[in-house]
């Protein structure tokens, strides 16, 4: 096995054990809405931008598949992160705008 070999597999069964990282946390937010709420869309937006940046950089300089598989759910499970949080805030916004809206609506306004 040469060095490069050796460290693409590395890299390859790292990143894997990396993005399972992703499923406890995923798996909280899906449980709880206080943890999707307390999810910086910021930070984790950013991340996943870095991440989008990464993946096409895997695959039109790079064209190793171990890169851009590792990649590819890297950007899955901050996708799936950052939707989780958005969602909420979207109900939560749609939440507050219709209990703003009930006692206009309950007149006749």
């Amino acid at each position: 096995m040469t060095l490069v070999s050796a460290l693409s597999a590395l890299y390859a069964a790292s990143g894997m054990a990396a993005c399972a990282c992703y499923g406890p946390q995923i798996l909280r937010m899906v449980r709880q809405a206080e943890a999707r709420r307390a999810m910086s869309l910021a930070a984790w937006g950013g991340w996943l931008a870095v991440s989008l940046v990464g993946l096409v950089y895997a695959t039109v300089v790079v064209g190793r598949r171990e890169m851009m598989v590792v990649c590819a759910f890297n950007v899955l499970g901050q996708a799936v992160i950052v939707w989780l949080a958005a969602a909420q805030r979207w109900r939560d916004w749609r939440h507050m705008k219709m209990a703003g809206a009930g006692p206009a609506i309950a007149k006749g306004i």
